[in-house]
């Protein structure tokens, strides 16, 4: 219930957001009357909104799917590096905008709750048509997408990228700003 309750906060603010207005009682409650009650449903709901309006939607997405399949949380940079990102497409700018799904401490990116991974899991599983919501192709093309993004990254990386030298001390090591393998 309480999972319930802080979504349809998260949809009003976003709602308010979106508007570039504030939300006032009749308004904030016809929104609260036409978000379904059971939590999976909510889901439902709550990803057709981020879908909706979305110009750079693949991205949103990517970023999905990647925090879903990804064993463990994951930093901005990695984050960005998995999901295929371009550069100027900042990662905290896109999970702010799946918040119901998602959400940062510091730097890095957490599902807000386990019954949003299932959920997810669940929307990556193929239909009868071998689609999914989230990735055509559902989760096995997504662990490809993820290893391909990996191996293209690595693979731009030049050589002795820290200039290590025969016979290099660890404190002779200096670690460029910003750090190529902080991403990887």
């Amino acid at each position: 219930m309480f999972l319930w309750v802080a979504l349809v906060f998260e949809v009003l603010d976003k709602e308010d957001r979106d508007l570039d207005l504030v939300v006032h009682g009749s308004e904030a409650l016809e929104i609260v009357e036409e978000i379904p009650l059971a939590l999976s449903n909510l889901y439902d709901y709550i990803i057709t909104r981020i879908m909706k309006k979305r110009k750079d939607l693949q991205y949103y997405k990517n970023v999905l799917v990647v925090i879903t399949l990804a064993r463990r949380p994951l930093s901005l940079r990695e984050l960005a590096v998995l999901a295929g990102l371009r550069p100027k497409i900042k990662p905290r700018t896109i999970v702010k905008k799946c918040g119901s799904f998602l959400t940062t401490e510091k730097d890095t990116v957490y599902l807000i709750h386990q019954t949003a991974k299932e959920w997810l899991e669940n929307a990556l599983v193929l239909d009868d048509n071998h689609n999914s919501r989230l990735q055509t192709g559902g989760t096995i093309q997504g662990h490809a997408d993820i290893s391909r993004r990996s191996i293209d990254a690595i693979s731009k990386l030049q050589n002795n990228i820290y200039s290590l030298h025969p016979g290099s001390k660890l404190g002779d090591i200096t670690i460029p700003s910003p750090d190529p393998l902080e991403g990887l």
